[in-house]
């Protein structure tokens, strides 16, 4: 079968070399759609290079690139014409003799030989999946998988031009791709305290951590959403302190178990990186410029989660409402809409926002609500008697359009309201839920909330 598969890729890919060698002009190369190629060596395996494992996914639109060289790692858009470019470097490729020797019995599935043979050998796996054509044909999509011992040349040759290209692609994409922080880690020595910093963006809101760790053996932690406006703070800290050069810097000698040690930890939406650890209390165990980027973060996620006393909690009331969420959606992602409020620390205080999100993509709007806009919204939910949905939890098995809702609200008393459907309604369900999402939009849009009142500010 794994030859047959092969001499099929072969025929759809290297027309133009024959026709080449007989002076005729060659056919444009199929174009190809989706590309994935990931391939890892074992431990005992011979190896090309330094690397030990090499993963691309091409598509319209996005690369994602894991290695192989160091610190060349990328996940993010791309132009068009990368897909152009890798049609025509695939059809020039010798696939010949991929197929390599595969033991007695063994499985064609890539990830079952990684697991019972990955040791020894070399295991890949390659998809391709072509456009159609002018007339809506296409070449019938491809999947490959193999082993060898980590020496067949033809595979070898192929795999080389593939990492050029890509290592290439990827860099070039890198250098003009804005990237934004996904996750930080930051741990540390305080004095006698040892300190750690964690911070995590999801889908628009940035969750701020704080543990402290006396040396008693006390632990005093906190969580915050914070201010999104501290991403491009930390950009700017990045940026002037050239965080990137400590991209895979360890201490010498360095020793995670003592109370020296240090270790940063950051991720981007691009799949970029810095990882850096050390000791402070020793020659050649911290990057440059270490005690003022240290003294410099810390104040910065100090002042985002309100000072460093670690531990406290705000006692300011808030509003009846704590917690509010509301999501609605069918099929179609344009058809979601969300519509949140959660407790934020902006300006050094707490407040409460109201967030909508249109669309799974779309761009999320939102307005801080003070304790009287709280009261009346609360004042409103119950003239709605929304509290009648409570419990309500039903699914239609037999509609598959994919419409459904989900509602929670979290009040300071501690009552609860929650209800959610797949394709089943509650009582005066499109009623009630017209009324409410009027009234969240004039909270989000005062002109437009004017609009539907008497007339008069």
């Amino acid at each position: 079968m794994m030859r047959l598969i092969l001499s099929a890729l072969l025929t759809l890919l290297t027309p133009s070399l024959a026709l080449a060698a007989e002076g005729e002009a060659a056919p444009a190369a199929p174009a190809i759609r989706y590309f994935q190629y990931w391939v890892e060596y074992g431990d005992k395996a011979a190896r090309p290079g330094e690397y030990q494992s090499f993963s691309v996914e091409l598509s319209s639109g996005r690369l994602n690139v894991f290695g192989p060289a160091r610190g060349v790692k990328f996940g993010g858009p791309v132009d068009e014409s990368v897909l152009r470019e890798l049609s025509t470097l695939v059809a020039g490729l010798d696939l010949r003799g991929w197929e390599g020797a595969l033991p007695e019995n063994a499985s064609k599935d890539a990830f079952d030989l990684r697991r019972e043979h990955g040791e020894k050998n070399c295991v890949w796996m390659m998809t391709i999946v072509f456009r159609e054509d002018e007339s809506g044909n296409a070449p019938e999509r491809l999947k490959l998988a193999g082993m060898d011992d980590g020496r067949a040349s033809k595979r070898l040759q192929a795999e080389a031009a593939l990492t050029h290209f890509f290592v290439a692609q990827a860099e070039r994409a890198r250098a003009v791709t804005p990237r934004h922080i996904k996750q930080m880690g930051y741990s540390a020595m305080s004095g006698e305290n040892a300190i750690w910093y964690g911070l995590s963006a999801d889908e628009g809101k940035i969750r701020l951590q704080r543990s402290l760790w006396r040396a008693q053996g006390e632990c005093m932690s906190e969580s915050e959403y914070v201010n999104v406006d501290i991403l491009s703070r930390l950009d700017a800290l990045i940026e002037n302190y050239e965080l990137d050069k400590w991209h895979g810097f360890k201490g010498a000698n360095f020793d995670s178990r003592v109370a020296s040690a240090f270790n940063m930890q950051l991720e981007f939406d691009t799949l970029q990186e810095i990882n850096a650890s050390g000791n402070t209390d020793r020659s050649g165990g911290t990057p440059p410029h270490f005690a003022e980027v240290d003294a410099a973060l810390r104040k910065l996620l100090d002042d985002a989660l309100g000072g460093d006393a670690a531990g406290t909690h705000d006692a300011e009331n808030l509003g009846p409402i704590r917690e509010f969420s509301f999501s609605t959606g069918g099929m179609s992602m344009d058809s979601f809409i969300r519509y949140e409020i959660y407790r934020r620390r902006d300006a050094g205080g707490p407040r409460m926002v109201l967030r909508r999100q249109r669309g799974v993509h779309g761009e999320p709007e939102e307005a801080i609500l003070d304790k009287s806009t709280l009261e009346d919204l609360a004042a409103f939910i119950r003239e709605l008697n929304l509290s009648a949905w409570n419990g309500f939890n039903r699914s239609a098995r037999d509609v598959l359009d994919g419409a459904g809702f989900g509602l929670r609200i979290g009040y300071a008393d501690g009552m609860v309201i929650e209800a959610s459907g797949n394709n089943a309604w509650p009582s005066e369900y499109g009623k009630r839920t017209k009324a409410l999402f009027q009234y969240l939009d004039g909270l989000l849009e005062p002109k437009a909330r004017w609009k539907k009142g008497s007339g008069s500010l």
